[in-house]
């Protein structure tokens, strides 16, 4: 059921009045000749936002990021950390059963990413992602799938699964592992 209160964007909209910064740091090293690694990387990227009207920040975001690239140009990386500091200023309703209180958020998550050996006509990615979500937890996964039928068009497909639990149920279990 949708309500008047129903939004179906997840994270916030655009406003005026706000300051933005961002900015990432990636180092990276080539493998030895021999190696099927032609890179190993580590790569960080910070976010700040803050409202103008105000003064006070609405958003820091901090991650700390590993990964390989291989000479057949596959990828994987798994962050070591994602940390977000979040401020909702009003009720969010991201949903019909849910509202999430106004109030500052602390979130701890982890993500692994995997790409496809490139080159090809075809290729593909998985995104999986677990942790904190506004006083709840959360399990993302992202398979992408792509073909390249010339090289000015592509089709692909993005499949997303979203559980997001504010129960104790998922704790328990997270704990009981």
């Amino acid at each position: 059921m949708v309500t008047e209160n129903f939004n179906p964007v997840m994270g916030y909209l655009d406003a005026p009045n706000h300051i933005l910064a961002n900015g990432s740091f990636t180092y990276q090293w080539k493998a030895s000749d021999k190696s099927k690694v032609e890179y190993w990387y580590v790569k960080s990227n910070d976010f700040y936002r803050l409202t103008l009207t105000t003064g006070r920040r609405e958003t820091f975001y901090k991650d700390l990021i590993p990964g390989v690239t291989f000479k057949n140009w596959a990828d994987v990386n798994i962050s070591l950390f994602e940390y977000k500091i979040d401020t909702l200023f009003e009720y969010w309703f991201p949903d019909g059963k849910n509202a999430i209180a106004a109030g500052t958020y602390k979130m701890f998550n982890n993500t692994l990413n995997f790409t496809t050996p490139g080159g090809k006509n075809y290729g593909g990615s998985l995104t999986a992602t677990f942790g904190d979500f506004y006083g709840g937890k959360r399990i993302f996964i992202s398979p992408d799938v792509h073909y390249n039928i010339n090289k000015h068009f592509s089709i692909g497909l993005t499949y997303e699964y979203n559980h997001i639990a504010f129960d104790t149920y998922l704790d328990q279990f997270i704990y009981a592992l």
